[in-house]
């Protein structure tokens, strides 16, 4: 005789860091198991035809084919739309995938996007190369102006899109105050949320329509799937449904597994890697070869203010520029021997690329200027190593550069005096 089999409860009033724990397993759990199950299947069976015409007006508890819809692919979904407090979420096989179609699902040929100047660079490149091909104008701002620019825009945009804090620099917007003048000219907004994550921001909360992720990066959280996520809305998720469903951007059911599994512990990582990027921004700002430290968690950051009004902390991203230009970058670089010289980020080890040489590479140089994103810039992505590791991994990369840099120095002023 068997007995029913229990489901996980679900609250709402959970914390973030238990509802990526439980939130949407009981959907797919099946003989017991603790582990989110993967559902390896493209299509699903019904058992007459009266099962498939209760599935076609609308039972969300069948699948009818995995381009549509998945059980493991839904417990993904069902986490990220739990802690960043919207209605629903849509799983995508990249962040690229997730981004284009939540932007397609509100534009069209002759309508115009305006977008915050610095973007990350494959954003960047499907609104420079892809969208003007399909009639679609797009204008930029500067973080501190977007506000202003959306309540004064003409003629009136369609779409207004930003991530905050940016990448690769680390401007942040104030997020209320664009939401409040787009919404009193009916405009709707979406933002990245990448490089904060629902565990530190809320732009939902904040009035955006939707939040796009790449989930590549914090969510996944371990360097090893590509994929992309959309919260919102039913009603505004409907139109981005019939993009990921027309043009195949969906999630599968491994990734989805991977991507459930890096999501439990995202309030741990987080919490460390803001930890670690404190601790390296504060180390950074006093080191003579570094010439600036973007970081919003600096008291002495231009951003600093906002950030604190938004963010629950400052995120494990951090980025600074270098004395010497993009050969100084090169070299410290490649004198890491503990952070790894990669480009990606949000993964559990801790990364450094050069933004003008990867994420931004496709940045005209006119561009890169007006987004502030220079050639000495190094990008860091902290994990959860120790600090002191980290601190110590940079300082004798930096320590040699500034070494070069006054032995530069010393034979410049003997030939000068010479």
């Amino acid at each position: 005789m068997t007995t029913p089999r229990r489901l996980r409860t679900q609250s709402s009033d959970w914390a973030e860091g238990t509802q990526v724990v439980h939130a949407g397993e009981e959907r797919a759990s099946a003989f017991g198991a603790v582990g989110t199950p993967i559902i390896q299947s493209s299509t699903f069976v019904f058992d007459d035809n009266q099962d498939l015409e209760n599935y076609l007006a609308g039972d969300a508890d069948r699948h009818l084919y995995t381009r549509w819809s998945n059980p493991t692919v839904e417990v993904a979904e069902a986490k990220l739309a739990a802690i960043e407090g919207a209605e629903g979420a849509l799983a995508f096989s990249s962040g690229m995938a997730a981004i284009s179609a939540a932007v397609l699902s509100y534009v069209r040929k002759g309508d115009r996007i305006l977008a915050l100047d610095s973007i990350y660079g494959g954003t960047y490149e499907f609104f420079s190369k892809i969208c003007p091909t399909w009639g679609i104008e797009v204008t930029r701002a500067a973080a501190d102006e977007l506000a202003s620019a959306v309540a004064s825009s003409a003629p009136l945009p369609r779409l207004v899109y930003f991530e905050s804090p940016t990448n690769p620099n680390l401007r942040v917007v104030d997020i209320e105050a664009v939401t409040k003048a787009a919404r009193k000219r009916g405009i709707p907004v979406i933002m990245d949320n990448t490089f904060a994550t629902p565990i530190l921001q809320k732009p939902i909360a904040l009035g955006v329509d939707l939040a796009v992720h790449s989930g590549t990066k914090y969510l996944a959280g371990h360097s090893d799937l590509v994929c992309g996520l959309v919260a919102g809305s039913s009603d505004q998720l409907e139109k981005v449904f019939e993009f990921r469903k027309l043009l195949g951007g969906v999630l599968n059911a491994g990734s989805a597994a991977l991507l459930v599994r890096g999501m439990k512990t995202l309030e741990l990582r987080v919490e460390r890697q803001c930890h670690n990027a404190q601790k390296l921004a504060d180390f950074l700002s006093g080191h003579p070869a570094v010439e600036q430290v973007h970081y919003p968690g600096l008291a002495a950051d231009v951003y600093h203010q906002i950030a604190s009004k938004q963010m629950k902390a400052f995120t494990g991203m951090l980025a600074f520029t270098v004395r010497g230009g993009l050969e100084a970058a090169r070299r410290v670089t490649d004198r890491l021997k503990l952070v790894l010289y990669a480009p990606s980020l949000g993964g559990v080890e801790s990364v450094a690329s050069l933004p003008v040489r990867t994420s931004h590479l496709h940045y005209t140089p006119e561009d890169l200027k007006r987004a502030g994103i220079t050639e000495g810039m190094i990008r860091i992505s902290c994990g959860i190593e120790a600090a002191g590791d980290l601190i110590a991994d940079l300082g004798q990369a930096l320590d040699s550069e500034a070494n070069t840099d006054r032995e530069e120095h010393g034979r410049y002023v003997a030939r000068g005096t010479s």
